[in-house]
């Protein structure tokens, strides 16, 4: 929100908005592309990188020559999250798998009561107060070079 009579700008309700936004209630922050993220479906195991969190679930980028082929629609999955408010350890269910050029795609929803949120909840809050540090820091930037 921008306030006209101090000048300030700050960044409030920030909500994910991508191809799909569906009925979100709760703020979903991009990750840290260096969070690691290990998987296992059916037996396999799989690692990916962390590209977006919520309370609710996460997106999770895998590299191309892993076989994603397990984790269909519906599927349960046990995530290990390595975040760097510590490790957390629960089940999701699989969402959807896309393509992308760089590899896979897959949409997680975590289950009911999955332990480990605070550290999540923890996560995303500090993701959302360097979002709005940045936000502000280019304003100033901006403001000063426009000789306010």
């Amino acid at each position: 929100a921008f306030d006209f009579s101090t000048g300030k700008l700050e960044a409030c309700d920030m909500v994910y908005t991508g191809d799909i936004v569906g009925n979100r209630h709760e703020h979903r922050v991009e990750a840290d592309p260096s969070v690691m993220v290990d998987m296992v479906v059916d037996g396999q195991e799989i690692q990916g990188n962390l590209t977006d969190l919520s309370l609710s679930g996460a997106g999770i980028r895998v590299p191309l020559g892993q076989d994603c082929a397990n984790f269909r629609r519906g599927k349960m999955v046990f995530l290990h999250l390595h975040l760097p408010e510590g490790d957390v350890q629960l089940q999701a269910t699989s969402l959807r798998c896309r393509k992308t050029f760089t590899g896979q795609w897959l949409a997680m929803a975590f289950t009911e009561n999955a332990p480990g949120k605070a550290a999540i909840f923890r996560h995303v809050n500090r993701r959302l107060a360097e979002v709005r540090q940045e936000v502000q820091k280019l304003y100033k930037s901006y403001q000063s070079k426009m000789g306010g």
